[in-house]
């Protein structure tokens, strides 16, 4: 196998990742965009990873109250028109937007929308995606300004659909002392980390949320159960937590979608920046991730059920794949791997296997001697990766 790393192209319009099969070998590709703006209103870093067109999305954490911009912006890279309708949920329910119905996005179009035109003043919102004909990919561009003060960038990718049981890895939580002197200023009654969920449904759904660190499962300060209710965002504080990164794994009777909002700082008075952790899909074969340069990188991986094996194999910026390396996971345990300590420094991409328990990743990303945090969610492999070819006969 060789590969082809192709870094820093600028770009002025969506751009697209097409691969076709080679020789009858299926290929695999993977993106990523990271934005990393050292000064103005909107500075902070913001990341996404490519995604996969798909005729439902949902997305969370969003908020349009003052001093808070969404922008969603909708992508349609197939050849057919694409007819996208919206519905909206806030934290105090369901929300009637006659304008987010209907909309409709060319073949290679891209329709950018103000989610504050459509929803004003929602501290919580999440979107639900509908699209009939061609499939879209979806992000929202969310920035937060306290004043005069820059209070963070990111970009809000698709989350799992609504589920009994998610998984979150790569919920970073600051010392609980700098992150109670951030939130007690004026105007930061939100710059808090905390679990987002939504539940879609018509009945109440009864949440249990456990956090996983390096060293095991660690009790949440307010016992980690609640109540969400239905048709609207909620949220659970995870103010308290011991300084660290952890996995949060959800479990709740009914089903719902979940994103863990993360604040970073460095001190009263200075930019913090946001980021938003989605739930993740299980990690199968071969999934690739882009290592963007310029900024720090870790890998987080749990199994939170049993233990797992993983191989990490580097591929150099010349396409050229190294020698794989094995992360063993253990029960209930969040690892948190340097692929530059592990793979080398000359490592551009990696392709990750698991085996064993169902385990879990995320890529998170940080700069020195700033505020600056992202999360790049490692995407599914293709769906060609799980097909079986089954040959009968005598």
């Amino acid at each position: 196998m060789r590969a082809e790393v192709v870094r820093a192209q600028e770009v002025g319009a969506a751009s697209v990742l097409r691969l076709q099969p080679s020789a009858a070998q299926t290929s695999r590709g993977a993106g990523s965009v990271v934005v990393n703006a050292r000064d103005g209103d909107l500075s902070g870093l913001a990341a996404a990873t490519c995604q996969t067109p798909a005729n439902e999305l949902w997305l969370s954490g969003a908020s349009t109250s003052i001093g808070r911009t969404s922008v969603l912006t909708l992508s349609n890279s197939s050849q057919t028109p694409a007819t996208v309708s919206l519905d909206d949920f806030s934290g105090n329910g369901p929300l009637q937007t006659p304008a987010g119905k209907g909309l409709v996005i060319a073949p290679g179009t891209v329709r950018s929308v103000v989610l504050a035109g459509l929803a004003p003043e929602q501290e919580l919102l999440s979107v639900q995606l509908k699209s009939s004909g061609g499939a879209v990919s979806a992000v929202i561009q969310q920035s937060v300004l306290r004043g005069l003060t820059p209070g963070g960038i990111d970009y809000l990718t698709p989350v799992q659909a609504p589920g009994s049981k998610l998984t979150i890895p790569g919920v970073r939580v600051q010392a609980p002392d700098v992150a109670a002197k951030i939130s007690a200023q004026a105007g930061y009654e939100d710059a808090t980390t905390a679990l987002v969920v939504t539940v879609p449904g018509l009945s109440d759904s009864v949440v249990e949320v456990k956090a996983h660190g390096p060293e095991g499962q660690v009790a949440l300060p307010n016992g980690g159960v609640f109540t969400a209710v239905a048709g609207q965002v909620n949220q659970l504080s995870l103010a308290g937590l011991p300084q660290g990164t952890y996995t949060l794994s959800v479990n709740a009777d009914k089903p719902v979608t979940g994103t863990v909002r993360l604040i970073n700082s460095t001190k009263v008075g200075d930019p913090v920046d946001i980021a938003f952790a989605p739930s993740a899909v299980r990690l199968g074969d071969t999934h690739l991730i882009a290592l963007p340069k310029d900024v720090t990188s870790s890998l987080v991986f749990t199994a939170p059920d049993g233990a797992a094996t993983l191989k990490l194999v580097p591929i150099s910026e010349d396409g050229v794949l190294g020698e794989g390396k094995d992360v063993e996971l253990k029960p209930g345990k969040s690892a948190t791997v340097d692929p530059s300590a592990l793979l080398g420094s000359g490592a551009a991409a990696v392709l990750i296997s698991a085996a064993g328990a169902p385990a879990f990743g995320t890529q998170l990303l940080g700069s020195t001697n700033s505020a600056n945090i992202a999360v790049l969610p490692i995407a599914d492999t293709a769906a060609g990766n799980r097909a079986i070819n089954i040959t009968t006969g005598y």
